[in-house]
């Protein structure tokens, strides 16, 4: 992660700025500017004495908000677990103006349960699309953002207020494709399933250990 949040694509030491696409950061506000510019945000501080990875696995403990984050993949999804301190003031954004420029974005609101869109980007890469199909375990009440950006008509920013009076743990699942919404979706419905994050991270790591 960076203190912004939590992305769906990377590339490791190369000196560009692509991927890093359809980011996530739970808060416990709405505000869509990400704190880059000294203003109030949604980023958070977190301390390495409180992260941990291992293959297909991450958690960390963000400071600022006192959330703590688990997170855990296949090959084309990826399943967030969420723990916030109180019942109230749950909130996830997804910031698809994170990183490098966007072309064109779109969020599409299916259910209360239920997202989906596209991001297409330049850097390095002069036409990367990613399409994107997000799954939550907990309904949400939604407010879009969608500033007037030249090259950029579509929503950028959604925030998710998420209904859990129990403070149950948040879950969302990502799938992401290169092809379309229809195979974002399936990738999540085929990798992810009914599975629970625990099967998710053991499968991840069988799958490490197999290589």
């Amino acid at each position: 992660m960076d203190d912004n949040g939590f992305s769906h694509t990377h590339l490791s030491g190369t000196g560009v700025s692509d991927y890093g696409d359809i980011l996530i950061m739970p808060t416990n506000k709405i505000v869509f500017n990400n704190g880059a510019d000294g203003k109030e945000g949604y980023r958070s501080n977190f301390s390495h004495d409180r992260e941990e990875a291992t293959p297909g696995f991450y958690k960390v403990h963000l400071d600022d908000t006192n959330i703590d984050v688990a997170l855990t993949v296949t090959e084309r999804a990826g399943m967030h677990e969420y723990k916030f301190p109180t019942a109230e003031d749950q909130v996830a954004i997804i910031d698809l103006l994170h990183r490098d420029k966007t072309l064109d974005t779109k969020i599409e609101v299916i259910s209360n349960t239920e997202i989906q869109g596209y991001r297409f980007s330049e850097a390095w890469a002069t036409d990367q699309r990613l399409f994107f199909n997000i799954k939550t375990s907990h309904p949400f009440s939604d407010m879009l953002q969608s500033p007037p950006i030249s090259g950029a008509p579509g929503a950028q920013k959604i925030a998710l207020r998420f209904e859990n009076p129990n403070n149950e743990p948040v879950y969302i699942s990502v799938g992401i494709s290169a092809v379309d919404v229809a195979g974002a979706k399936r990738n999540r419905e085929t990798e992810l399933g009914d599975k629970t994050f625990s099967q998710i991270k053991k499968e991840a790591r069988g799958t490490w250990e197999d290589q």
